[in-house]
């Protein structure tokens, strides 16, 4: 363990390797958090602004919670996140849904490609084998 220094309060902490704020700031953190969480509860259509004015969260915090996937909004309000790869309009999180899709089967692909090298060293070895077999 380390000391660092907080990022929202500039105290001097003891790091565990995990979080980046003091312990005081991360249960602020969380504690508005679960105030926004339970705003979007009770107010499921709210937009942005209004969950900034009906918590007093920041909207960057907020914006932050969406980034992060913790949260959403309802589908169709405008809150300004944009898709890192393809810059189409989300509700939360970093991709879009086609870009997720487009990404996971470039990940399947890759992995299939890699099993058929893989298959074709077996192969190579089982046919020299078989090669071996014959000379002897």
């Amino acid at each position: 363990m380390e000391l660092k220094n907080c990022k929202q309060c500039g105290k001097l902490f003891l790091y565990n390797g995990s979080q980046s704020v003091c312990p005081e700031c991360f249960a602020k953190d969380e504690q508005e958090f679960e105030t926004v969480k339970n705003y979007l509860w009770d107010h499921p259509k709210a937009s942005l602004p209004q969950v900034v004015e009906g918590t007093g969260v920041k909207e960057e915090k907020i914006l932050k919670y969406l980034r992060e996937g913790r949260i959403s909004l309802a589908d169709g309000t405008e809150i300004g996140l944009e898709c890192e790869f393809c810059g189409a309009k989300i509700s939360y999180g970093k991709i879009c849904a086609k870009c997720a899709k487009a990404l996971e089967t470039g990940i399947q692909k890759a992995g299939n490609k890699e099993e058929k090298m893989s298959d074709l060293g077996k192969a190579g070895k089982m046919f020299t084998e078989e090669m071996l077999k014959g000379r002897r």
